[in-house]
This record gives structure tokens, sequence and C-alpha cells, in this order.
């Protein structure tokens, strides 16, 4: 068999074999938010199993309008950084990825927060209701994961990111049947859902850097300057910045996300695998100054 051949086919197994451990992962998790979702459904009167839903998605469309989708710009600019042994570059790109990723969180906590007051006018919401849909918005704070799930993706631990997708709902339907055996009314239920919704952002969050903290020998802020001016701070990290929102706008407007097809499949073949063509020049050096190739 030619080399080129057993090397296609080595990466179509791989890609294969992460996409069943993802596959994995999604489907134990919709089993579980199935089953809390339907126990939920018959432990509380109909409209306040409603509000509940409603309230998780009143979070869920405001933090999806900015999300950044990070983890796509760690695969896209990241691999071949990875493949160059360039850890400083490296560094550089995750902290600017991950600044991003707090900013965006931020700002959609505010949002949350202050349209809440809003939501309730709108859908006739009572006061009582927009006090849980203010301290719901709180959860977003717990949402900057989505560098740790780009360094899982990095270094090939989509079995770290399978488990990932279950924990939340494991979570959510153990405090959903203890909130449904002890017959707690719909605050119980709704905390039930907030919990499960930080502790799986949590794991992901802490997994991410573990696996870094094992490949990474320098740690991650080391060289970075924190007394920075703001406007500096912003143009290291307009590279990464437009990538990221070029994504956000392709997915509100239904079309593919930034990250060509051939990325896409690096996600799930893992770092090393295929051939892969570096980013243009000057696309990293207007992220971190720490983003450079090695001469």
């Amino acid at each position: 068999m030619p080399l080129s051949s057993l090397k296609n086919r080595i990466l179509d197994n791989r890609i294969l074999s992460n996409f069943g451990v993802v596959l994995r992962g999604r489907g134990i998790a919709a089993l579980f938010s199935v089953a809390a979702t339907a126990l939920m459904a018959s432990a509380l009167p109909a409209a306040e199993f409603g509000i509940v839903v409603l309230l998780h998605t009143y979070i869920m469309v405001v933090r999806g309008f900015l999300n950044f989708r990070t983890f796509e710009a760690i695969v896209r600019f990241g691999v071949p950084l990875h493949d160059a042994g360039d850890e400083k570059g490296l560094n550089g790109l995750l902290r600017s990825t991950l600044l991003i990723d707090f900013g965006a969180c931020s700002v959609a906590t505010l949002i949350g927060v202050a349209a809440a007051p809003v939501a309730a006018y709108l859908l006739n919401w009572s006061a009582e209701v927009t006090i849980w849909a203010v301290l719901y918005s709180l959860a977003m704070l717990s949402t900057p994961i989505n560098t740790s799930n780009g360094i899982l993706r990095l270094y090939d631990r989509f079995d770290a990111l399978s488990v990932q997708f279950a924990v939340g709902p494991s979570i959510r339907l153990i405090l959903v049947i203890s909130a449904w055996i002890m017959e707690a009314d719909m605050g119980w239920f709704v905390a039930a859902w907030a919990v499960a919704f930080v502790a799986g952002n949590a794991y992901l969050f802490v997994r991410g850097h573990i696996e870094l903290g094992r490949h990474n020998r320098t740690p991650l802020w080391q060289e970075f300057e924190w007394r920075r001016p703001v406007q500096d701070l912003r143009a290291r990290s307009r590279g990464i910045l437009a990538f990221c929102v070029s994504g956000v706008l392709a997915d509100q407007c239904g079309f593919a996300a930034q990250a060509p097809v051939h990325d896409d499949c690096r996600r799930f073949a893992g770092p090393g695998r295929g051939r892969h063509v570096p980013p243009g020049p000057g696309i990293l050096d207007s992220i971190d100054p720490a983003c450079r190739h090695p001469p």
C-alpha cells in the first residue's frame, strides 16, 4: 500500500474514532437531559415548568450572541504553533483567546442582568421570576470555556470533551431527582439547572488548563504584562478577535464557520497528523507579540 494511502487511512480512522468518542458523550448527555426534563415536567405545574425552561433559554440566547467560538481560532492558529514546538507563541495565542472569553462572558452577564426587567415586561413575568432571571444570568460568568475546549482539541483529548458533555446533564438529573423527592417548589428546580450549568462549565475550564499544564512547561501567564496599555492589548488581539467575530456572524447568518473544512477535520484528527497550511504572514503577529514563528 502506498505511504500516502496508509497515512490517509490512519487519518480517517483517527477522525472516526474521535467522532465516536464525542458522539458517545453527547448521547449520554441527551439521555440524562431528557430524563431530567421529563421528571421536572411531572413535578411542576405546566406554567412553572415553562418558566424554568424559558429562564435557561434566556441565558443561552444572550450568551449565544456573544459566543466567539475561540476554540476554532485555537485549532486554526494553534496547530501550526504546536507542530513547530513554538510554546511561547502558543501561550500568547491562548492568553489572547482567554481574554476574549472572559470579556465576552462578562459582557453577556451584564446584558443578561440589565435586560431581565425588559424581558419580564415583554413576557409578563412576576417580580419573583424577574429576580430568578437576574440570578440565573450570573451563571454566565462560568462560560469562559472556549479556550479550554480548544486546548483539549489541540491535544487530542476528545475523551475529556466526551465526559464534559455528560457532567452538566448528570448533575442536573441528580439534583432534579432530589428536588422531586423533596417535593420542592420551582425555585429548587431553577437552582438545579443553574448549578448543573455552572458545574459543566467549571469542569471544562479546569480540565483544559490541567491538560495544558501537562504539555506546556511554561506557565501560561508568565510573559504577560498586566500593565500594558489597553490600546496595546487591543492591538495584539485584533487578529484573533476578527477571526472569532467573523465566525459569530457566520453562525448567526446560518453560514459555515470561518475555519475551513480541513481544520474541522483536524479537530477530530488531533495534532501532528495530516498536512497543515500555516496562516498567512502577520496574522499571528497581530494577536500577541509572542505569537511569532521562530526564525
